[in-house]
């Protein structure tokens, strides 16, 4: 028998608005390093011979010395409880740019991470694992690489752990050519045991064999109704697998500092509302949200007559609440009629042609590394355009 935690997109060092926690750092950046900390602790306490992070450990491929930290103490959790962590890299934590250094290599130096960063085959524990990470994909996929055939065992289960785009139950749908895709065929192929995939925040069976780990805590708006988690998985000595779900907010260690952050997202037609009845209703939603809760609420249709003081007090009441963030988007009724706007088709992606035009132009520094430079950034653009969307 075999049992093996399978993590993924912890995001450790991930930090936005301004609110500051007790110690003095970023808030968010708690939130994500004390989920990590906790799902670590959990999964140790599980019995298992070993934990895979299936990429996106950190959420940068530089990281200062107080988000590293947390990535640091995440290690050792599994390291003095002897239990080998294996990690790939995904698109946050490892650079486009070949040879580049990172945190990953600093954690795989320093932590005893075992972190694969090419297409690599490991035996551990009665099982064989096919790494992929996220830049063997991406590379293979922009004509920069190639994809390896895989060196199935025939004496041991194998497992695909990879970090990219898979279709399936419960996964939002990206449109063609925007997201960096496993191929279909490695997920349906019976060879693999299972397949352990991050990259989509979405913890979940997606298809017979696949599972997707999901983040440990919500990442924007687009995530209020994801349960953050992780999988315990245990291949028997028959072959049979079982795949047990743990959510962070059934965790009494989670619940002590309200992870996952809750989160709430709400539209509101005002057309036919005064601003005294606009104000009543987001001050019910005000009223209904939970202690520390992320609240986002969108106003489309707004009149004129509906001044900045409203806002101003909203804000004021969230906090008097406890809440943490509270975001109020309005759009007048000419800019709701604009978003409201049907096109025939999507845009482009200009983002090969771009590739094409940088690397077409004179210059004195390398070639090949300012066009691998420009990749990444589009690469990291892309996919914040999708967080934004909740596609990540």
């Amino acid at each position: 028998m075999t049992r093996f935690a399978h993590l993924g997109d912890l995001h450790i060092g991930s930090s936005h608005l301004s609110y500051r926690a007790a110690d003095g750092r970023n808030q968010r950046t708690v939130d994500f390093e004390q989920a990590a900390l906790i799902a670590a602790r959990q999964a140790v306490a599980s019995n298992i011979d070993f934990a895979v992070i299936a990429g996106d450990t950190l959420d940068e491929t530089n990281m200062m010395p107080g988000p590293l930290s947390g990535a640091v103490k995440l290690t050792a959790i599994f390291a003095q409880a002897g239990v080998p962590l294996l990690v790939i890299g995904g698109n946050h934590d490892e650079p486009e740019a070949i040879g580049r250094y990172s945190a990953l290599k600093f954690l795989a130096e320093h932590n005893e991470v075992q972190l694969y960063l090419e297409q690599t085959a490991v035996d551990l524990a009665g099982v064989r694992l096919h790494m992929v990470p996220y830049r063997v994909l991406s590379r293979a996929q922009r004509g920069r690489g190639e994809l390896l055939p895989f060196a199935f065992a025939e004496d041991r289960p194998n497992i695909l752990v990879a970090h990219g785009y898979a279709p399936g139950e419960g996964v939002p749908e990206i449109p063609e050519g925007m997201e960096t895709v496993i191929p279909a065929e490695w997920l349906s192929d019976p060879r693999f045991k299972i397949c352990l995939l991050g990259h989509i925040h979405h913890h979940g069976k997606i298809a017979a064999g696949v599972f997707y780990s999901g983040s440990v805590e919500r990442r924007n708006f687009g995530e209020c109704q994801e349960e953050p988690g992780f999988w315990i998985h245990e291949i028997a000595a028959d072959g049979s697998v079982s795949s047990e779900s743990v959510l962070i907010s059934d965790l009494d260690e989670a619940k002590e500092v309200n992870l996952p952050r809750p989160m709430a997202s709400h539209s509101l037609d005002t057309a036919n509302l005064t601003p005294d009845q606009v104000d009543r209703q987001v001050n019910r939603l005000l009223e209904a949200t939970p202690t520390g809760a992320m609240v986002r609420i969108v106003l489309d249709n707004v009149s004129d007559s509906l001044g900045p003081e409203y806002r101003k007090q909203w804000q004021r009441k969230h906090r008097d609440n406890g809440g943490l963030y509270l975001d109020v988007t309005v759009h007048n009724r000419r800019a709701s009629e604009l978003l409201a706007v049907d096109f025939a088709e999507p845009p482009e992606d200009i983002s090969q042609g771009l590739l094409e035009f940088i690397g077409g132009q004179e210059m004195t520094a390398d070639r090949d590394e300012v066009v691998a430079l420009a990749s990444d950034l589009i690469s990291e653009a892309r996919d914040f355009v999708l967080v934004q969307d909740g596609g990540e």
